[in-house]
């Protein structure tokens, strides 16, 4: 099971390339990714990119933790709470429900196209609003990841905050096919075919012994008793 087949496609992507895209920043250090003032969805840069901003079609590689966030407003309107140092580290001491960093993931990364709508709407705003090679801190309010839902089978109930550790780097080029390396294979292959089956094995190419090659006759038995030898 993978979380993200649970995402939603509703999004309000981002449309300018060329600047960072969250909204001002609060007294925890957190922006609004939706630049809106509201203040609900929230991003604490940990480690700033050098690469220029993820745009809308872009195929950007993430690797991820995500958890409950430890303690979860009473309500579901109004300002997100303080990002503080201890609501954090008491996030990040509760156990993840979702990884891509684990032996079940293969260390893989999530892979995705920016603005394809195959993940929560919370997710592509605030990739959006990241640098390849930066390192963030998101919270996403319920209205920006899994509603009013949830997700049971992760253990994520309805109208929950999730909080997000996501790194952001472009994915690795395909791997090039050396066409002249699988030429040379080719012909040793078929070289060494032709020695096997057509010289050494003398058979035709019908499966036939080859009709140039004299038979070999037994010699004829010696008369019991005798030693004679012809």
């Amino acid at each position: 099971f993978e979380v993200r087949t649970w995402w939603s496609s509703s999004s309000r992507m981002p449309t300018n390339k060329k600047k960072d895209k969250a909204g001002p920043s609060r007294q925890d250090g957190a922006t609004d990714i939706y630049g809106s003032g509201k203040n609900r969805s929230l991003k604490v840069v940990v480690s700033p990119g050098d690469g220029d901003v993820v745009a809308v079609g872009d195929q950007v590689s993430t690797h991820y933790k995500a958890w409950l966030l430890a303690q979860q407003p009473k309500t579901t309107t109004g300002q997100a709470p303080e990002l503080t140092a201890e609501l954090v580290e008491k996030t990040k001491k509760t156990t993840t429900f979702d990884a891509t960093r684990t032996k079940k993931r293969d260390n893989r990364p999530f892979t995705f196209r920016l603005g394809d709508g195959n993940v929560f709407s919370g997710w592509d705003q605030a990739i959006g609003t990241m640098r390849y090679g930066e390192k963030a801190h998101v919270l996403f309010a319920p209205e920006h990841a899994y509603e009013d839902r949830g997700v049971p089978l992760l253990n994520i109930p309805p109208n929950a905050w999730v909080f997000f550790e996501i790194e952001v780097f472009k994915p690795p080029p395909p791997a090039k096919i050396v066409w002249t390396e699988v030429a040379k294979t080719l012909v040793v292959a078929a070289i060494t075919i032709y020695f096997v089956f057509f010289k050494f094995a003398k058979i035709d190419g019908s499966g036939s012994p080859d009709p140039t090659t004299p038979l070999q006759q037994a010699p004829p038995e010696a008369p019991p008793g005798t030693d004679q030898e012809f």
